[in-house]
């Protein structure tokens, strides 16, 4: 994990560096950040989470120097169930896997954050205890407002009250989503609900095939299973059948989904 700090004139510089930091060929955000990420572009990141949305850019600017900055590396642990909340977080760009465990082992994804999504809510409570696990997905370089910093700002500018509640709301929505297909889908059900929403949010769309979009995110099955509370053999069936089917390729490691195909699938799929 790599640590960073924006000077006065604007420029990051490295604060410190764990062991552990991977070389190679996927360091785009290390490699940025290393060649001078200014104050401007932090500010930019910060003002497309929706918490933020109404303030000045005044008050950006003062969350951009109160909060730290940090790069994760994929896979790497930003924080887990059962340790104390300490720390509110903005996703400025990559992705973060939020997902809870049974005594077991057994894993169930509960979302996949992207750039301007926050996580970490739980530093907001009084208990303070994260009660999920919250892993780069790929690397990600977020920022983090310790609890204190975030409701003493949240008592000057009331809006940022507001904006919690409607992504609380929001989030409670997905998790009533989540429960009903759980109960009431089989798990090909559960999969085409899931491929729509992941391509309605980390999907981009093919100038070629406008018919297909392309996942921004490299997700392997078994992250897929745990999305969907399956087992990776059952789910590699079924994506192996969709393929055949054209509903779903891949391209370089990347998912493509038909949209159009999978919708249609959907209006015809029965409801236990």
């Amino acid at each position: 994990m790599i640590f960073w700090n924006f000077s006065d004139s604007g420029t990051c510089r490295l604060n410190r560096t764990i062991v552990g930091y991977s070389t190679g060929a996927d360091v785009t955000v290390h490699q940025e950040l290393m060649n001078g990420i200014g104050k401007a572009d932090k500010i930019w990141h910060l003002s497309q989470a929706a918490l933020v949305k109404g303030l000045s850019t005044a008050d950006l600017q003062m969350i951009s120097r109160l909060s730290k900055d940090r790069v994760f590396s994929r896979g790497e642990v930003i924080f887990e169930p059962g340790k104390k909340a300490e720390s509110l977080y903005f996703l400025n760009r990559g992705s973060v896997r939020l997902s809870m465990s049974s005594d077991d082992n057994r894993e169930k994804t509960i979302g996949i954050l992207r750039g301007g999504d926050i996580f970490g809510l739980e530093s907001v409570s009084h208990e303070g205890l994260s009660r999920v696990q919250a892993v780069a997905h790929e690397e990600s370089w977020v920022s983090a407002l310790t609890r204190e910093q975030f409701l003493k700002i949240a008592v000057e500018h009331p809006v940022l009250s507001f904006n919690l509640i409607q992504i609380l709301l929001h989030r409670l929505a997905d998790a009533r989503d989540d429960i009903k297909a759980l109960c009431f889908m089989d798990i090909q059900q559960r999969l085409v609900q899931a491929l729509l929403k992941l391509a309605r949010t980390h999907g981009q769309k093919l100038v070629n095939q406008q018919h297909m979009v392309k996942l921004s995110l490299r997700l392997s099955h078994d992250y897929l299973a745990a999305l969907i509370a399956s087992n990776r053999p059952y789910l590699s069936n079924i994506m192996s059948s969709f393929k055949k089917q054209g509903w779903i390729a891949y391209r370089r490691s990347h998912l493509l989904i038909n949209v159009e195909a999978l919708k249609a699938l959907e209006g015809r799929l029965p409801i236990d």
